[in-house]
């Protein structure tokens, strides 16, 4: 006995053949083609690629786009200052945000202006006054002008004050800071402190060291000069002293005696040989009867 829906033999049933027109356009007609595989040197290649390309996006979006100071400072609550205009702080202060690196705090009866500001450099021109700078760029991106000297920044915090002839001070508390003239270049660490004068800048020299204008010690080749006597006080002037109407009697001391045991401490004298014995005085009874009764 044969099944038609086991082996297709036999006499199929009109029910199956009408369900298998139904699915016929259904009927498996096996598996797609696969694509070509590429070569693995070329797949290699390409991965790597993929990977430098990443870490070179990553790398300018971490490191170089911070360090690209934006244009334009901007005075806390009053909007953003032009570049060349002139800034009088009169009594009070001014907080300064200089674009994207730090921020600059201009202190009272202080006068200022931008002079430029970009991508590359930010400069500030003080004209008398003071300050004080947290920077946080790349070294000398950020430049104060002042009338005798250049105050570059390195990556720091500093101080500066300025008088009316351009004179004055820089103290660094953080990182250094370069002073320039345009003939030569003075770096001022962290903690120290350097003169601006009419030549330029001074020395450096830090607090607990002497300034440089006064020598700690005098210079051994030198020649040694006595050292000044101290003046000499005036002797307190003594009142005269006053005479006395009377005469002060003389105090007359009178000679001591000698006492009876002195005189028998006294050596004997030595006895004249060339003088003649005197003879023993011989006293009879009634002369020492008359010598005791003279002691009685």
């Amino acid at each position: 006995m044969t099944d038609y829906l086991w082996d297709k033999e036999g006499e199929p049933d009109p029910e199956v053949e009408r369900l298998e027109a139904v699915l016929r356009p259904f009927a498996y007609r096996g598996a797609p083609p696969l694509p070509p595989r590429p070569p693995r040197r070329r797949a290699r290649v390409m991965l790597v690629s993929a990977g430098l390309l990443a870490v070179s996006a990553l790398v300018a979006l971490l490191i170089v786009r911070p360090w690209q100071p934006r244009a334009g400072w901007e005075i806390a609550g009053q909007g953003r200052l032009a570049v060349g205009t002139w800034l009088d702080t009169g009594s009070s202060r001014v907080r300064l945000q200089v674009a994207n690196i730090g921020t600059v705090e201009l202190g009272p009866a202080s006068r200022a202006r931008i002079v430029e500001t970009g991508a590359t450099q930010h400069r500030l021109q003080l004209d008398h006054g003071t300050l004080s700078a947290n920077i946080d760029a790349p070294p000398r991106v950020f430049v104060i002008e002042t009338t005798h000297a250049r105050v570059i920044d390195l990556g720091c915090a500093f101080e500066l004050a300025v008088d009316q002839a351009g004179r004055g001070q820089l103290a660094v508390s953080a990182g250094s800071v370069a002073l320039s003239d345009g003939g030569r270049e003075v770096i001022v660490p962290a903690g120290a402190t350097c003169e601006l004068t009419d030549h330029g800048p001074g020395t450096p020299h830090f607090a607990d060291v002497p300034h440089p204008r006064e020598p700690e010690r005098p210079d051994p080749l030198l020649p040694k000069t006595a050292p000044k006597e101290a003046p000499k006080e005036k002797a307190a002037s003594r009142p005269p002293a006053q005479k006395s109407a009377k005469t002060r009697p003389t105090l007359q001391v009178a000679p001591v005696r000698k006492s009876e045991p002195a005189l028998k401490a006294e050596p004997a004298r030595k006895a004249d040989p060339t003088r003649k014995a005197e003879p023993p005085v011989k006293l009879n009874h009634d002369a020492l009867h008359d010598l005791e009764r003279s002691a009685q």
